[in-house]
């Protein structure tokens, strides 16, 4: 019985371990009503960290600044997922990385939680105090007992024959190849009911590129060398046109077959919302990751166009917004997977009554470069890969713990099926010999026994009476060998019950009345 308790504590800590102490279970308090009525204020979740996480799984993530959340997944986007609580009606703003999440839910237990707040106040660690106190007396004073009880064992075993001394090993092996068993047997019941395979995401990255360029040549009075360069004002009463082109390179280390189009236009529009668009390139095709778009910017034509406005409406505008929007609608495969994606960056100058003039980007873009352009993305992909257990912090492939437990299991039942064939082998030769190895730490070896007077003498019909009457009454069996003859002896109040036993070759013969009648 305690053995079995032993590898039934040694399972539950394998399988119960926090990480903190090399194993794969973390414990999580609800103290929200944001995942009600699935979880409840005050309940105990146990999660455990797993290789992919999936939509509609409810996992416990690590905020940066708030420590562990528990909500439920409700998208992912590449390596991140976004959170929801089941009872709110806003979804989580941090979205966190797969490293970041702690686990999957594995089991709750209701109320749990309060119960472990009580014991953190000083009354519940006072209780929790005194109960380990009690155990550890208590535990104490039964091993000094069977301290003492042994010793009077350890002396009957030293009196005894070598086949004693391997009898008394029995119980160590079979408790050991009993633990191997049922340990193979638990970690066969993990290995086998998950796949061998598992399929984790392996998006495959790729970037948009741009470059916007713009030249002209312009009076050398007024621009270096005279020419407009990217970069520098346009004044439009010196230079009436100029050239701008845009080129486009999309990055990815998968192998791609692409193909696209593209078209560029102009946007002018004002504060109030007012917007006209012109074409600059009608929509074109090519082959291949980049192209490069061209056209000439006429700004005679954007000032009349202004012009025209404010005289049709009377509004008087001081500066306008002029936008250079390349349209790049690109597909084809990367890696062998369909592909397709828009890439719409845009250059956007201010136009005013003496000038045109790169306008500031936006700091909340990300980008800090207006004329260099880019945009990430990722193809969703997933790729199999062998599934693992973790076991006190070691990562073992499924494949090969189902392999190990198969094997240790065979094993173990193998030798526990050997051994009991030997002990089977050894009662069916000798008597005696199964008797020493059954209760032997019942058995006290002497010379002879004497019986004083008034001590009646009874025999039994077999050992396993006598042994009975024993461990009923706490007491030892006298064994006496004598030759062929093993007579078994326990006294119990005024009565000495006895059991003869007479082994002759590849016979026995067991005894039920006294020596004497038999002579």
């Amino acid at each position: 019985m305690t053995s079995a308790l032993l590898v039934l504590m040694a399972a539950l800590w394998v399988i119960l371990a926090p990480t903190k102490f090399g194993g794969q279970a973390s414990y999580v308090m609800v103290a929200g009503a944001s995942m009600e009525p699935t979880l409840k204020r005050g309940d105990l979740v146990v999660v455990r960290e797993a290789q992919t996480y999936e939509v509609g799984q409810i996992a416990t993530y690590r905020h940066p600044t708030i420590g562990p959340i528990i909500h439920r997944i409700i998208d992912r986007q590449g390596d991140t997922y976004t959170f929801k609580g089941d009872n709110n009606d806003w979804i989580d703003s941090y979205q966190p990385a797969s490293s970041e999440i702690i686990g999957n839910a594995w089991f709750e237990l209701p109320g749990a939680a309060n119960w472990l707040l009580k014991l953190r106040m000083p009354a519940g660690l006072a209780l929790l105090s005194l109960s380990i106190a009690v155990m550890l007396m208590t535990t104490f004073a039964k091993k000094s007992n069977a301290l003492n009880l042994k010793t009077g064992k350890e002396q009957a075993v030293l009196n005894r024959e070598k086949l004693t001394a391997w009898a008394s090993n029995l119980d160590g092996a079979f408790f050991a190849l009993g633990a191997v068993a049922f340990a193979s047997l638990l970690l066969g019941l993990f290995a086998f009911t998950r796949p061998l395979t598992v399929d984790v995401p392996a998006d495959i990255p790729f970037e948009h590129h741009g470059q916007f360029e713009y030249h002209s040549g312009a009076p050398p009075s007024v621009y270096d060398g005279g020419k407009l360069v990217t970069g520098d004002p346009v004044f439009h009463q010196l230079v009436s046109k100029f050239e701008l082109d845009f080129q486009y390179r999309l990055v990815s280390r998968a192998a791609s077959t692409l193909h696209g189009t593209s078209s560029m236009s102009v946007q002018v529009s004002d504060p109030n919302g007012w917007r006209r668009t012109i074409e600059l390139l009608p929509q074109a095709s090519f082959n291949g990751p980049e192209t490069t778009l061209s056209s000439t910017i006429d700004l005679k034509a954007l000032l009349s166009l202004t012009g025209m406005l404010q005289e049709r409406t009377g509004t008087q505008r001081q500066v306008y917004n002029v936008d250079i929007i390349p349209v790049i609608q690109i597909s084809g495969s990367l890696d062998g997977k369909p592909f397709e994606d828009r890439f719409t960056p845009q250059l956007s100058f201010q136009l005013d009554e003496l000038e045109l003039y790169l306008r500031g980007s936006d700091p909340l873009s990300g980008n800090g470069n207006p004329l260099a352009p880019s945009m990430g993305g990722f193809l969703p992909r997933t790729e199999s890969e062998p599934a693992t257990i973790s076991i006190l912090g070691l990562d073992l492939a499924v494949e090969t713990a189902r392999w190990i437990a198969g094997v240790g299991f065979g094993l173990a039942i193998a030798s526990i099926l050997g051994l009991s064939l030997a002990l089977r082998g050894i009662s069916q030769r000798d008597r005696a010999a199964e008797i020493q190895i059954q209760y032997g730490p019942l058995l006290v070896e002497v010379e002879e026994i004497e019986l004083k007077g008034g001590i009646k003498q009874t025999d039994v019909l077999s050992i396993d009476d006598l042994a009975k009457l024993a461990e009923r009454g706490g007491g030892m069996i006298l064994h006496v060998a004598k030759g062929d003859e093993h007579t078994y002896c326990v006294q119990v109040g005024e009565t000495c019950y006895r059991f003869i036993l007479l082994v002759q070759i590849n016979q026995e013969i067991d005894r039920s009345h006294s020596t004497e009648d038999e002579r």
